[in-house]
């Protein structure tokens, strides 16, 4: 018997943490639009469905101690393998259900509670018609009054040039039986002939051209869960907009913080089309066609509640945002043309960026040390957030569990496990990271290191011991002298850039 549905199984899904699905982030794009959220400094119940080998899960329980996790996923190693990572972090608060959407829809009433925040990064096109529909169900029965949920999807019109490629795709594969990620090798080597052959499908879409050489310099995992299951599907924002209705939500706005903001690079002529529209949903569509979107991040709420312009301005000043990278990093917005607006890094960003360099901040005083309007403090930062510069910042949090699974990550991240976050108690939320990374995060946090050299000399002695090369960007240095140099450059900037950015999150 078939279980998977068209879903494939063989290859596992990716341990990797998406930021924009965490509490605080949702709560800041809520707070944006004028309207109320689960308050993550308070008790909350999450669920994540498709939720992996569940590093979204752990990071979220153990940068909030307080909540109630839970995950879903229908392969039971992505569930065993989660299992296992919450029991040796010591994470009472995270529970993970081998569940289908089928089955998790169809539980009985007390079998899990009702949350106040429902999420499910990118499945929702890559599983069927039936699968779509029990998501919904479940998502009805599930979430709370007020309660948000965070769903992100491929979408149309962005995919359509696209989508006779991952047809090609599917029906090489189908005729060449075998693992999954033999079949998508065998796949991408024919397709990357035929567009040798300068076939005119290809030729006519120079962008399918480059979607596919792109596509060629990617790992399996990703191939097999973007492409190869048999129910991918991208839709139009309208098309989920429709769906969840049926849930009784509403769409609330893109995961984008910085959406409204960055729409004024868009030309004159796209401007001043979405200007027209009131329809929030029909002015998302005309947004997708403006930039030819094929990815969207969308929150939904179940019943919005609309805060009053005083609230939503006490909210705003009183709300902490922290930098997450160094403050060389931190630079301006993005011009029409694509460069640096350096006028607006000057007057703006480069203040703002300053204050932050001493630690976290609320908007009103950054607003009221850099003499900034407070409205001009708050578009910028969302474009700090957009560019991942910044985060909003969960108060009173123990970083206690935070720390433990960092330290987790870090030993398994050593024996191979491909893990790229770690988690960030400050900000509620997980931060991309490197093996280096994590071995230099659980180094600085257990050892009395003297400089970066001394840093540099006890990774290279980590990664000895655990038999493991250094990699950079994903291909190993084979070069000793070129490995060690490029150690000893990452530790210089952990050592005087990032680790008084981890402290300030509360990493160490």
């Amino acid at each position: 018997m078939d279980w998977s549905d068209g879903y494939k199984t063989d290859v596992t899904y990716a341990i990797t943490f998406f930021r924009k699905m965490a509490p605080a982030h949702m709560a800041f794009a809520a707070l944006m639009r004028r309207q109320q959220a689960p308050d993550p400094a308070k008790p909350f119940r999450y669920a994540e469905l498709g939720c992996g080998q569940g590093l979204g899960p752990l990071i979220l329980a153990a940068t909030h101690p307080h909540a109630e996790v839970m995950g879903f996923d229908f392969l039971p190693g992505h569930v065993a393998s989660a299992r296992a990572l919450a029991e040796e972090a010591g994470l009472p608060n995270v529970s993970f259900r081998e569940d289908s959407f089928e089955q998790a829809a169809a539980l009985p009433d007390d079998a899990v509670p009702r949350f106040d925040i429902i999420a499910l990064h990118g499945v929702y096109t890559w599983v069927n018609e039936d699968n779509r529909r029990a998501i919904v169900r479940f998502i009805d029965r599930r979430l709370n009054p007020g309660g948000l949920v965070y769903i992100s999807y491929n979408c149309l019109p962005g995919w359509a040039p696209i989508m006779p490629f991952q047809r090609l795709l599917i029906e090489h594969a189908r005729r060449h039986p075998g693992a999954s990620g033999t079949q998508v090798l065998g796949a991408m080597t024919f397709i990357e002939d035929l567009l040798d052959r300068k076939l005119e499908y290809f030729t006519r879409n120079p962008r399918v051209a480059q979607h596919i050489r792109t596509a060629a310099t990617r790992n399996i995992r990703y191939l097999v869960h973007e492409y190869m299951h048999t129910g991918w599907a991208p839709v139009y924002v309208t098309d989920v907009a429709d769906a969840l209705a049926g849930a009784k939500l509403s769409y609330l706005c893109a995961a984008d913080v910085d959406r409204t903001v960055t729409q004024s690079a868009l030309p004159e002529g796209a401007r001043d089309a979405l200007r027209g529209i009131e329809d929030p949903v029909l002015r998302e569509l005309v947004h997708d066609f403006a930039v030819d979107r094929f990815f969207r991040a969308d929150i939904y709420v179940k019943g919005p509640r609309p805060l009053t312009s005083a609230a939503q301005h006490r909210a705003l000043r009183t709300l902490k945002v922290a930098p997450v990278v160094p403050r060389a990093t931190m630079g301006g917005p993005k011009t029409p043309e694509g460069g640096e607006d350096t006028t607006a890094r000057a007057v703006l960003y480069d203040p703002i960026a300053d204050v932050l360099a001493d630690g976290p901040a609320s908007l009103g005083e950054i607003a009221d040390r850099t003499g900034i309007s407070l409205g001009m403090v708050v578009s910028a930062c969302a474009v700090m957030v957009g560019r991942d510069w910044i985060q909003p910042v969960v108060p009173g949090i123990d970083p206690a569990p935070a720390r433990r699974l960092n330290r987790v990550l870090a030993d398994h991240v050593l024996t191979g496990v491909p893990i790229v976050n770690m988690a960030a108690p400050l900000i509620g939320s997980g931060l991309p990271a490197s093996d280096l990374d994590l071995a230099a995060l659980d180094i600085l946090s257990r050892e009395d290191v003297a400089d970066a050299s001394d840093l540099a000399g006890r990774l290279r002695a980590r990664l000895q011991a655990a038999g493991r090369p250094v990699v950079h960007d994903g291909k190993t240095i084979d070069d000793p002298a070129e490995a060690e140099r490029h150690v000893a450059e990452r530790a210089a900037a952990l050592y005087g850039e990032q680790a008084p950015v981890w402290r300030h999150l509360g990493l160490l």
